[in-house]
């Protein structure tokens, strides 16, 4: 026959097992969860931990975007992404204004491509670019007519959506 100490009565065990079993089931939660997590599909915006520009257009909708700011982020772009949030954009970001020229290799949705003068001012809009699906550097090149200081990359349609025109001012907020 087994005992137990006298300090430790039926009530208390039972109470000792509902409380590992609460502990148990906190801990394999909290072992879990990470693991879960990290097999999800990353947020679209992790090129790097600066933050997202904050874009607001003529109509006063909000475009949130991830800033392009180094020669590696500029060239990386938005490479080998399948998808994007519809108020979703890449901001590059420019020293000097330029005739930026933009292509497609290895960029797998169609996009909108805006360029932007050093008020934020719309100079030229590449609508529905399509993706290429060239390997060597043979895709198109696009470029703006005038001068800019910075690009918007949006995903296809979206421009219009946001009625965005040449001539039109943006505000942007940098992170």
């Amino acid at each position: 026959m087994c005992t137990f100490p006298a300090w430790i009565s039926t009530q208390n065990i039972g109470a000792s097992r509902n409380l590992f079993s609460f502990i148990l089931g906190l801990g394999i939660f909290f072992w879990c969860t990470p693991l879960f997590a990290s097999s999800l599909p990353s947020p679209p915006f992790y090129l790097n931990n600066k933050g997202l520009a904050v874009i607001r257009t003529p109509a006063g909708e909000t475009i949130f975007a991830e800033v392009a700011d180094t020669a590696e982020e500029q060239s990386r772009g938005l490479m080998f992404r399948t998808t994007m949030a519809p108020d979703h954009g890449m901001l590059f970001t420019f020293h000097e204004l330029d005739y930026w020229t933009f292509w497609m290799k290895n960029t797998k949705m169609p996009l909108d491509i805006i360029w932007l003068d050093q008020d934020g001012r719309i100079v030229h809009i590449e609508h529905n670019v399509p993706i290429c699906q060239r390997t060597d550097n043979g895709c198109p090149r696009y470029r703006p007519r005038v001068k800019a200081l910075s690009v918007l990359e949006l995903r296809a349609g979206q421009a219009k959506k946001f009625h965005l025109r040449p001539g039109a001012q943006l505000s942007i907020q940098l992170p």
